[in-house]
């Protein structure tokens, strides 16, 4: 039953643009924090620490934010 449902919702979303914004908003977002990063690396590195665990936090102050309203947001009006 899970099958059927899940292909259902699939040709819903078929023809709609959705599928352009799961593709830009990791890319874009991934930029934007790796940028902020090397624009600020003075501020972000002490001596010791992990360049990349640090280059991840900046990520994620942008990947939760458009995550969390693109996709809810998206997945409100499919389901409706």
């Amino acid at each position: 039953m899970f099958i059927r449902l899940f292909y259902n919702e699939l040709l819903k979303t078929k023809r709609s643009m959705l599928w352009i914004l799961v593709l830009i908003a990791p890319i874009a977002d991934n930029t934007l924090g790796i940028s902020n990063f090397f624009n600020h690396l003075n501020r972000f590195m002490d001596p010791g620490d992990n360049g990349w665990i640090e280059a991840w936090t900046q990520v994620e102050l942008f990947l939760c934010k458009d995550y969390l309203s693109y996709f809810n947001g998206s997945f409100c009006s499919i389901n409706l």
